[in-house]
């Protein structure tokens, strides 16, 4: 982690850690597993960190991907199990841990066995969100805490809310963040949000052999691109989300700098001027639309189907 004597929050992504550690500790019941995983947690508790948060993932019904975890659902040969007491034994954890169900059950025994048995020693605060039945609760170690409604939000997914502890943490005097999340689309938010954030904010990016962090604070960025980032990442695609066909992450955010630095004026414009890189494979040229006339006087004109795409990603 980077050494520093300012007063330094740690943001934990609660799933991730989840599957990192998954069971090399060999434990034989979720008990033993909790105090494991608590043991990592509050190792990040030094002399400048003083807080810790750990954000996990909500698993909510009908939700956007809910087709996504249908699909992984359909392949895996996870066995069902609800975990409700230390006692009860863990079996084989990567039968375990792939299904979605148990991830929730992992999730809510472990924010209530901390939130219930965790004392924190004075001066230091860990915080939990995510994990617990009712969505909007977050727990706080610190007793002497007045308000905590800041924090209350009820995203599913932990990237986003990192965000926002990120923004409570330097609302509330720290000068320094510590991102524990290998996800791009964090990175993407951090450095969209990064004006409201912390004067330091470090990304974990490597292995817990290898460990390596990314200097947000420090990516050079000027405002228009920075601005513009998120809507730029929203149309690159994701498991939820449709993207450009042919038309993969890195190709996009390249094009999408050199049009911004020749003051491209929209997203819009900017897809506009994408087209050439497409060739025949974009979406508009696809084969699949050649098959009349109509079809390819109508593609042939993009601003009418990227406009209604955009407000749709927008949405």
């Amino acid at each position: 982690m980077p050494i520093s004597q300012s007063q330094t929050c740690t943001i934990i992504d609660g799933m991730a850690a989840v599957q990192s550690l998954a069971n090399s500790s060999g434990a034989k019941t979720f008990g033993e597993w909790s105090d494991r995983f608590l043991r990592h947690v509050t190792s990040h508790f030094s002399d400048s960190c003083t807080r810790v948060d750990v954000l996990i993932d909500r698993y909510v019904k009908n939700s956007i991907k809910g087709g996504t975890r249908d699909k992984r659902k359909e392949k895996s040969t996870g066995i069902r199990c609800n975990v409700d007491s230390r006692d009860q034994r863990i079996g084989n954890w990567e039968r375990f841990i792939i299904l979605e169900d148990n991830k929730a059950s992992l999730a809510h025994f472990l924010s209530t066995e901390i939130s219930k048995n965790y004392s924190a020693p004075p001066g230091r605060e860990l915080v939990i969100s995510g994990g617990f039945k009712d969505a909007l609760k977050v727990w706080s170690s610190d007793t002497s805490r007045q308000d905590i409604r800041e924090l209350v939000s009820d995203q599913e997914e932990a990237d986003t809310r990192i965000v926002l502890h990120a923004r409570d943490a330097a609302a509330r005097g720290y000068n320094q963040v510590n991102i524990l999340c290998r996800d791009t689309d964090v990175l993407v938010l951090l450095l969209a949000h990064r004006e409201q954030l912390c004067q330091e904010i470090w990304m974990f990016a490597g292995t817990l052999r290898q460990r390596r962090y990314i200097p947000v604070h420090r990516i050079p960025l000027f405002e228009e691109k920075r601005k513009s980032l998120l809507a730029f990442h929203a149309i690159t695609g994701c498991d939820t989300t449709s993207q450009f066909y042919g038309v993969g992450k890195a190709s996009m955010y390249l094009t999408s700098w050199n049009t911004l630095e020749k003051k491209a004026k929209s997203v819009l414009t900017f897809l506009l001027k994408l087209k050439p890189l497409y060739a025949s494979s974009t979406i508009w040229e696809h084969k699949r639309w050649k098959s009349t006339k109509k079809e390819h006087q109508r593609f042939a004109n993009p601003r009418k189907i990227l406009t209604p795409y955009l407000r749709l990603k927008t949405h």
